[in-house]
């Protein structure tokens, strides 16, 4: 199911950093939705009509949903072999 990389040489392993640049960006992506979804969830008012904003109630879980759902994809896509 894994597969076992060797690194023979110096020029391999950049290869490999290479193929895997699409998918730390991925990763990135992914971090940056889940810090905005919990500042969002977290910032403005505290008052009783502020805790039932859009904002905080729909808009800061799907963030962090889609997040986590980012952090799987960009575990889970192989790199590219080139």
């Amino acid at each position: 199911m894994y597969r076992k990389v060797k690194f023979t040489a110096k020029k391999n392993m950049s290869e490999y950093i290479r193929s895997i640049k699409r998918n730390i960006i991925i990763l990135l992506i992914a971090v940056l939705l889940l810090v905005t979804g919990y500042i969002i969830m977290a910032a403005g008012e505290s008052g009783t009509d502020a805790i039932f904003s859009f904002s905080r109630i729909t808009l800061a879980p799907v963030m962090i949903l889609s997040g986590y759902l980012t952090i799987i994809l960009a575990i889970l896509i192989k790199p590219s072999a080139k």
